[in-house]
């Protein structure tokens, strides 16, 4: 369930991913990251939202920080369509999603994982990939609420390394039950090969 979302007068809410890099980050590995951090927020509040308006929110680039890769991100719903309506502050509870996500997966906590799916799974994945492969860099992904700063995850390059192994084994074995059954009923068959050799017990084919 989204959360209240802040009054007219207090409605500052961004969500906050720094990456600590040791090394340059591939360009192409950064846009993937934050296309699947996008999909992952877009999946959210069209599950969650209780509204057109909050399940039709967009993450929207507020600012980029000079250092290390600092990106200040808000959701248009709060700022630009009902700004002076309450709404559901998606932001805050889309960053404890996916505390939850990471932290299930690296025992970091009680907390039961969400629900996901096998796109859910690439998704996260591919948003700590630029750090996975950089030896001692960092992602922290925190919100400020009128400059109050609250962190949610910290995932350094080895947790990174070990989620994309947990999540590589998750995927595995939901696709372990279709792979393994090699028997089909039902389905339409259509010769591709056939042999002339009616002694053959090899060469013939079917889709």
């Amino acid at each position: 369930m989204l959360l209240p979302l802040l009054t007219q007068e207090s409605n500052d809410v961004r969500l906050v991913i720094t990456i600590e890099n040791k090394k340059p980050i591939e360009l192409l590995d950064l846009t993937k990251s934050l296309v699947s951090l996008a999909n992952q927020f877009n999946n959210y509040v069209s599950k969650n939202g209780d509204s057109k308006e909050a399940r039709e929110a967009k993450l929207y680039v507020k600012e980029i920080r000079s250092g290390s890769v600092i990106l200040e991100l808000v959701e248009l719903a709060s700022f630009g369509v009902l700004p002076f309506m309450e709404n559901m502050n998606t932001i805050l509870d889309f960053a404890g999603y996916i505390r939850k996500a990471y932290n299930a997966r690296l025992g970091a906590t009680d907390e039961s994982s969400p629900e996901l799916t096998h796109n859910d799974l690439r998704d996260l994945s591919q948003i700590v990939n630029p750090i996975a492969s950089d030896s001692g860099s960092q992602i922290n992904v925190s919100t400020t609420v009128n400059g109050n700063v609250e962190l949610h995850l910290h995932i350094d390059s080895t947790q990174a390394n070990a989620v994309q192994n947990l999540i590589q084994r998750e995927l595995k074995s939901l696709r372990a039950p279709e792979e393994s059954d090699d028997t089909r009923t039902k389905v339409l068959l259509k010769w591709y090969q056939a042999r002339n050799d009616m002694k053959s017990d090899t060469g013939n084919k079917g889709i």
